[in-house]
């Protein structure tokens, strides 16, 4: 990405930011009147969808309103004026040599076009705004990391049976361990993936209904995941440095976050009085204004005296969040930037244009430098033959000597003018290049588009041949279920039929005997159903008469031979059944 696209990419992300925060500020105030945890989550769930701008807009298709002008080349180029002299020589008959600087052939510096690339320059001071911010949390969390490196676990049952008792009512189910350290300056809770919770070396003199309370607030922030959302809110800050609302929203959403935890400790039973006093003991035995890293969370004692107030005032909204509410917001804030997302201030300008004005630039560039290059061969043609004409009227007077080193500096002169030649020869060769690249790129270009609309046609028959395939196979599942419902409902009627038959005759009479075999003979065909391939209701139909048969053989069996002309004519017509039935099949 160039320089000038990032640029881009940054005002219009900033542009987008400034109006979900300012919208979302605005909402904070004027729900001033709702629970803490509400107001923190709307400025969470601002500061992480301003982090996510930049990628949806460049995922997502843009719609351009053309509030802006589309950028030009945004290179500024200050020339300098091209200062040139040269040094009239008079000629004697008496000189003895005729040097090249006299005659004003000397090499005259040619100073080019001074180029200041802003889009670079603005990049380069994001780059270092943002590097700052970053570095600055880094700093604070290495800080965190050596605390926890030199702390001690508190990992005696006394310890964790007081752990287990703060989160139980909290609802806590996350593993939290317990660590005591000397450089601590708050109790503090860190960690994203696994949460600890820190203790300074002050908190063994604390009560232990003191320390229960302080255990209460830390694992109310490990509750409410109070770590991955105050680093969002960093690298948001990060990303959007310049704008003020950003960090307007990040203090803010801090201040927010400590009142929503002193609320969740209120909400399981805490009594008001008792937590601040409890507040007021911590800010008078810790030193609340060491740094701490956005990954560390700690029991902070800033604004102290707004809290005390929230805490003992009883009509104040004390409402925990629940995860359909978070879920309600999250959907809100997405379906609010994806259309933002797509929405882009600037007129449309394609990348070809772009390339077309930047291959112009260029060789606007070497047209000028090579019309330069001509202006001065052509002031060098002037004085060559001004002093041609001088020397036509000395000639006469000149000695052999002054003749030869004339000549030998005509010689130089003649040098000169070829260098300038082949210099004006490589310029129109440099701009001919130039041209072949841009039809070059123009056909590449083209070659792509192509080959991109032929994957596509691809992929397009691709799924339509699948579906196609699908459909086919649930057809013929339907058929082979059709046709299996119908040996089971012939089943069913023979099974009554012979019950039915049971209650008049007994187990030997003939049409018993032939009903029975009948009925074995489709048992078969049922059981036999799952390897066979019944693809219509005509297979199915053949496979009835082809039970019957079986079952009508096997009585005349049991009453005569297999030479008797009944028998030979069932088996004739049960052999031309399975012909049928394998002929469909295959």
């Amino acid at each position: 990405m160039s320089s000038t696209a990032f640029v881009l990419l940054l005002l219009d992300a900033g542009i987008k930011s400034a109006l979900v925060l300012m919208l979302m500020l605005g909402l904070v105030k004027v729900f001033s009147r709702s629970s803490s945890a509400i107001r923190h989550l709307l400025l969470a769930m601002a500061l992480c969808a301003c982090l996510g701008l930049p990628l949806l807009t460049l995922v997502l298709p843009a719609w351009r309103v053309g509030i802006f002008p589309a950028p030009q080349n945004p290179i500024v180029r200050m020339h300098q004026a091209q200062k040139s002299s040269a040094t009239k020589v008079s000629f004697t008959p008496q000189i003895e040599t005729f040097p090249l600087e006299q005659a004003g052939f000397a090499d005259s510096p040619m100073e080019g076009p001074v180029e200041l690339d802003w889009p670079l320059i603005a990049t380069a001071a994001w780059a270092i705004g943002a590097w700052v911010v970053i570095a600055r949390m880094l700093m604070g969390t290495v800080l965190v990391w050596l605390l926890r490196y030199k702390a001690q676990p508190l990992a005696s049952e006394a310890w964790q049976q007081l752990m287990a008792e703060a989160a139980q009512p909290l609802g806590l189910t996350r593993k939290v361990r317990l660590f005591v350290s000397d450089d601590a300056a708050m109790p503090m809770a860190t960690g994203i993936v696994t949460s600890i919770v820190l203790l300074p070396a002050e908190a063994m003199l604390w009560s232990r209904a003191q320390l229960k309370t302080v255990l209460l607030h830390e694992l109310a922030h490990v509750k409410r995941f109070d770590c991955l959302t105050q680093l969002a809110a960093t690298f948001t800050c990060a990303l959007y440095w310049f704008n003020p609302l950003a960090w307007l929203a990040a203090r803010q959403m801090r201040a927010l976050r400590e009142l929503a935890c002193d609320d969740e400790v209120l909400a399981v039973g805490t009594r008001a009085s008792e937590y601040a006093s409890c507040l007021v003991g911590v800010a008078k035995a810790v030193d609340g204004t060491k740094y701490t890293s956005p990954l560390a969370v700690g029991m902070a004692c800033s604004h102290l005296e707004d809290r005390i107030a929230s805490i003992l005032n009883p009509a104040r909204h004390r409402r925990c969040l629940s995860w359909r509410f978070v879920g309600m917001i999250t959907l809100l804030i997405v379906s609010l930037m994806i259309p933002l997302s797509t929405i882009q201030p600037f007129a449309q300008s394609t990348v070809q244009e772009q390339k077309a004005k930047e291959r112009e630039s260029r060789a606007a560039e070497v047209i000028a430098e090579a019309e330069a290059q001509q202006r001065a061969i052509e002031r060098h043609k002037q004085e060559i033959e001004k002093h041609l004409r001088a020397l036509e009227k000395h000639q006469q007077a000149m000695t052999e000597s002054q003749r030869q080193e004339l000549e030998k500096h005509l010689q130089e002169m003649n040098l000169l003018q070829e260098k300038d030649l082949v210099e004006k020869h490589r310029l129109a060769a440099e701009l001919d290049r130039a041209r072949q690249v841009e039809v070059m790129e123009a056909a590449l270009e083209e070659q792509l588009r192509t080959q991109e609309k032929a994957q596509e046609s691809l992929q397009r028959r691709l799924l339509e041949d699948a579906l196609q395939q699908e459909l086919r196979e649930k057809a013929q599942r339907e058929m082979t279920q059709q046709g299996e419902e119908l040996l089971r409902l012939q089943r069913a009627e023979l099974e009554a039929q012979l019950d039915h038959l049971r209650t008049q005759y007994t187990d030997k009479h003939p049409v018993i005997q032939e009903t029975r075999a009948h009925l074995e003979a489709l048992n078969r065909t049922i059981s036999g159903l799952g390897n066979s391939s019944v693809r219509s209701e005509g297979q199915t139909k053949l496979l009835l008469q082809r039970a019957e048969l079986q079952g009508h053989l096997q009585f005349l069996l049991r009453s005569y031979t297999e030479k008797h002309p009944d028998v030979q004519s069932v088996k004739r017509q049960l052999d031309a059944l399975n012909r049928e039935i394998e002929r469909l099949r295959k």
